[in-house]
């Protein structure tokens, strides 16, 4: 019977082992940043659409003046729209303008919008990917992050800071 156990839970860690080692093969290279879903995020454009498109609708020159200071609720809205629009191009190309280069010797070098950032990584035991990346200043951060779908084309990380989560598509890019 311990013979039995003793060989399953070899044959489990031979497995563990085997599918990070497929991990650790499926991930080098160069990953460009494709997409993001925050819901914290996606929440405060949508409720920020929705305030721009009823801003001021429903009142008269008089009311409109007493609460915003402005007459002209046309304006006000076009104004926010822009201001709402570039907050969100903003937001997209920061995804878009990362990128991760894993090598083979188990160092990294990530681009985040005009920083770049060197560090190691490594797949845990629970398959999760685990950087140790030096920051500019010289100190090191650890970051932890679960590998929702990792294959040839797509690397799909989920970020949890605090009580906010992140998940962020990564494409493959061409060599």
């Amino acid at each position: 019977m311990n013979n039995i156990k003793s060989i399953t839970l070899i044959s489990i860690l031979i497995f563990l082992i085997s599918c990070n080692n497929k991990n650790q093969d499926k991930i080098i290279g160069t990953w460009k940043g494709a997409k993001s879903e925050n819901k914290t995020i996606d929440s405060f454009f949508i409720k920020s659409q929705i305030l721009i498109d009823t801003i001021g609708k429903n009142n008269d020159d008089a009311t409109n003046m007493k609460l915003y200071g402005i007459k002209n609720m046309d304006s006000l809205r076009k104004y926010l729209q822009l201001q709402h629009d570039s907050a969100l191009i903003t937001e997209n190309n920061k995804i878009k303008n990362t990128h991760f280069i894993f090598k083979k010797d188990r160092t990294i070098e990530l681009f985040f919008n005009g920083y770049n950032l060197t560090g190691k990584w490594n797949f845990d035991d629970e398959g999760s990917l685990i950087l140790e990346v030096v920051k500019t200043s010289g100190d090191a951060d650890l970051w932890r992050m679960k590998v929702i779908t990792l294959n040839e084309n797509e690397l799909k990380l989920q970020f949890r800071k605090t009580n906010d989560t992140s998940i962020v598509t990564f494409n493959r890019a061409s060599e």
